[in-house]
C-alpha cells in the first residue's frame, strides 16, 4: 500500500525534462517567457548535476547568412511528428535562435498566446527559407519555438533579475542579445506582486519533482529508434523510462527512480504469458503514472497527443493544422502560376512589339538596326542606378545580419568566385570576398570568423567573407 502511494506521488510529479533538453531548453519556473538574437548552447543546456564546461553561445551564422535562393537543409519527421535525421540538430538549434531573437519573438510578451499570427507566419517563412520541411510540420515548429521562448525568459530571470533592485539599476545588467525596451518591460512585469506570487507557487511545484533523466540532448525519437534496433521491436514506455532514467549500467538516479522502476517492472510481470506491453491507454506505464493528459503522451515528444496514439486517426487539432497548411500550399502554388502566367504574357507582348518594329523598319527603310539598339538601350537606362551588378574593386557597405539597415563597415569588393578560399574555406555561392577598410561598428561579430579575426574591428585591413545580400555599393 505504501509503495503504491509513493509511486502515485512520483508519477504525478514527473516532468518531461528529457523533452526540454531535446529542445535545447531548461526547466521553467513560470509559464510566461521569452526571446533573443542567437541560439545559446551554454549553461541553459547543461545538466543541473554535471560540471561540464561550456563553450559559450553558439551563433548559427552559417544558416542565418544563407540567402533564400541557396540550398535548404532537408528535415525528416518520423510517424509521430518528431524531427529525426542528420539535420535534426541544425533545425532545432536554429529554432532556438528565433526564440531568442527579440525582433521575431518579443521578450516582453507575458504569454506565447499573445504572439500574433503575423509574427508566427514570419517565423515559419524564415524557417522555410533555410529548411525543407514536410507538410504538417508547422504546428510542431511553432510549438518548439514557443517552449524555447518560455525557457529563455526563465534563464534570463534566474541569471539577471534581482527583485531587491530598482528597474533602472538593472537596465544595463542584461544579456547583450536582449533589446533594452523589452528588458525594461519584462523587469516591470516581474516586479508585479501577482507575478511574484505565481513564481513562488511554481517554485514550490518544481521542488516536488524528484526524478531527472540522464540522456542529455537526445530526443525521444532518437532513443526510441536506438531501442528498436536493440530489442527488435517497438519499445514500450517502460523500456523508454528505464533507458532515460538510469545510467549506462542501469543504475537508477535515486531512490524515487528505483521505486518507480520496480513498480513498473512488477506491472509488466503481471501480464499474461506471451503478451507484450504495447504502448496504449492502459499499458503498464499508465497503470503506475496514471492517465495521460489531453495535450501530451509521456515518453513521447512535442505535439504527440493521446488522440494521435490511442485512436486510429489524428487529433482534430492535428487534422486542422494539416488542412490549413495544404490550403496555404495550394494558394502559394496558385500565386506562383499566376505570376509565371503574367511573365509569359509580358514576354509575348514585348516580342510582338519587337516584331512590329522590325517589320516597320523593313517596310519604310527609315530605321536601322542601330536605332533599334538605341531604343533598347534607352529602355534599359530607365532602371534604377543602384540596380547594376557588383564589380570587383567596388567600394561597398557591409550590413548587419539581423538589422540590414545597420552599416558595420566599408570595404573593397575582391570577388564573388564561389571557389575562392577565405579563412581556409571556399566562399560558396551567394557570398563575396571583401577587404575591410573602414570600421564603423567595432564589436560586431563576423559571420565567418577565422583565426584571430572574430569581430569587425579585428578584420580591419583583412579579407572576410560576407553574404552578397548584405552588401551594397557605397555611395559617397
Amino acid at each position: 500500500m505504501a509503495r503504491t502511494k509513493r509511486q502515485k506521488i512520483t508519477g504525478n510529479t514527473l516532468v518531461d525534462q528529457h523533452e526540454d533538453i531535446a529542445e535545447n531548453q531548461i526547466h521553467i519556473e513560470e509559464s510566461n517567457s521569452t526571446a533573443s538574437y542567437f541560439m545559446v548552447i551554454d549553461e541553459e543546456n547543461a545538466d543541473e548535476n554535471s560540471q561540464r564546461k561550456t563553450g559559450g553561445p553558439t551563433y548559427m551564422t552559417e544558416i542565418w547568412g544563407k540567402p533564400s535562393s541557396c540550398h535548404r537543409y532537408k528535415v525528416r519527421f518520423d510517424k509521430d511528428g518528431e524531427p529525426v535525421g542528420k539535420n535534426k540538430s541544425k533545425f532545432i538549434e536554429f529554432l532556438g535562435t528565433i526564440a531568442r531573437n527579440g525582433k521575431y519573438t518579443p521578450l516582453d510578451l507575458t504569454d506565447w498566446h499573445e504572439m500574433t499570427n503575423d509574427k508566427k507566419q514570419d517565423m515559419l517563412v524564415l524557417v522555410k527559407e533555410k529548411f525543407r520541411l514536410p507538410l504538417g510540420a508547422d504546428f510542431w515548429t511553432l510549438k518548439s519555438i514557443g517552449k524555447k521562448w518560455r525557457n529563455w525568459k526563465s534563464a534570463l530571470k534566474a541569471k539577471y533579475y534581482n527583485p531587491n533592485e530598482s528597474i533602472e539599476s538593472q537596465i544595463n545588467n542584461r544579456d547583450q542579445r536582449i533589446l533594452k525596451d523589452q528588458w525594461r518591460n519584462l523587469l516591470a512585469y516581474w516586479n508585479l506582486e501577482e507575478t511574484k506570487n505565481t513564481s513562488e507557487k511554481n517554485k514550490m511545484s518544481r521542488t516536488k519533482k524528484t526524478m531527472n533523466h540522464k540522456t542529455r540532448k537526445k530526443s525521444y525519437a532518437q532513443i526510441r529508434k536506438k531501442l528498436m534496433k536493440k530489442l527488435g521491436h517497438l519499445p514500450s514506455r517502460v523500456n523508454m523510462f528505464e533507458h532515460c532514467y538510469t545510467d549506462s549500467n542501469k543504475n537508477p538516479g535515486n531512490d524515487d527512480v528505483a521505486a518507480t522502476l520496480q513498480g513498473l517492472k512488477e506491472k509488466v510481470s503481471q501480464l499474461p504469458p506471451g503478451s507484450n506491453d504495447d504502448v496504449g491507454r492502459n499499458d503498464a506505464f499508465a497503470q503506475v503514472f496514471g492517465e495521460d493528459n489531453n495535450g501530451r503522451v509521456r515518453m513521447y515528444g512535442l505535439g504527440v497527443t493521446p488522440s494521435d496514439k490511442w485512436v486510429n486517426v489524428p487529433s482534430h487539432s492535428t487534422c486542422q493544422h494539416i488542412v490549413m497548411e495544404q490550403k496555404a500550399s495550394i494558394s502559394k502554388m496558385e500565386d506562383k502560376f499566376s505570376e509565371q502566367d503574367q511573365q509569359l504574357k509580358d514576354q509575348a507582348k514585348e516580342l510582338a512589339e519587337l516584331k512590329a518594329m522590325v517589320c516597320q523598319q523593313q517596310n519604310s527603310g527609315s530605321k536601322t538596326v542601330g536605332s533599334i539598339n538605341s531604343t533598347s538601350s534607352n529602355h534599359v537606362s530607365k532602371s534604377p542606378l543602384g540596380a547594376r551588378s557588383l564589380q570587383e574593386g567596388d567600394w561597398v557597405d557591409i550590413f548587419n545580419l539581423f538589422d540590414p539597415t545597420k552599416c558595420l563597415a566599408i570595404g573593397r569588393l575582391q570577388g564573388i568566385d564561389p571557389s575562392k578560399v577565405v579563412g581556409g574555406q571556399p566562399l560558396g555561392p551567394c557570398w563575396c570576398e571583401i577587404l575591410v577598410q573602414i570600421v564603423m561598428e567595432r564589436n560586431e561579430q563576423l559571420i565567418k570568423p577565422y583565426g584571430l579575426l572574430q569581430t569587425i574591428e579585428d578584420a580591419l585591413g583583412a579579407l572576410i567573407a560576407w553574404p552578397l545580400k548584405l552588401v551594397n555599393i557605397h555611395e559617397d
